[in-house]
């Protein structure tokens, strides 16, 4: 079989806040049979806060950290004739430093409810946590006929305040 190594890295400067980040990742894809192909891929991406995170009336100060997220996923593919393939891949992706509108949000205790207002609203990174699952996908290639794909993913995600304590599962998980 044929083995391919796509080693790489991004690396990023921002000056609000002033920092820099290098992204590095590594692809390997493997051709054990002439239609079996595996994919595994694995890598660390930052997302520097945007201007708007920083400054302004909610801005969080330019101590605000990027987003780091590592990630690692695994694709097999089978081609079912020279034009059709099945793919499946599964895949889990760390996130830390993630930011959070503090105090934006309608919160229920004990004592009663905390209505937004009644605290400074600033964005802080004080978010971890995790989303995986896996995806297939079946994709038809047919230059004078009918082409498309069709897929389904079945993920998980959950995310935890270090600074409360709070565990909550990621947007599309509500």
């Amino acid at each position: 079989g044929r083995l391919a190594i796509s080693p790489g890295a991004r690396v990023d400067h921002s000056s609000l806040p002033s920092q820099t980040n290098v992204s590095p990742w590594i692809q390997v894809n493997w051709t054990p049979a002439s239609r079996v192909a595996v994919t595994l891929a694995t890598g660390v991406h930052h997302q520097l806060p945007d201007i708007e995170h920083v400054v302004g009336e909610v801005g969080g100060g330019t101590a605000l950290q990027a987003e780091r997220a590592a990630h690692a996923d695994l694709g097999l593919t089978y081609a079912i004739d020279d034009r059709t393939k099945a793919r499946v891949t599964f895949y889990d992706r760390q996130d830390h430093d993630v930011l959070r509108l503090r105090n934006s949000e309608v919160q229920r205790y004990s004592w009663g409810i905390f209505l937004p207002g009644y605290a400074p609203i600033r964005y802080v990174n004080v978010l971890e946590g995790y989303a995986r699952g896996v995806e297939l996908e079946l994709r038809s290639e047919r230059p004078n006929g009918l082409s498309g794909w069709v897929s389904y993913s079945l993920g998980y995600s959950k995310y935890r305040d270090v600074r409360r304590n709070e565990t909550f599962p990621g947007d599309y998980d509500q």
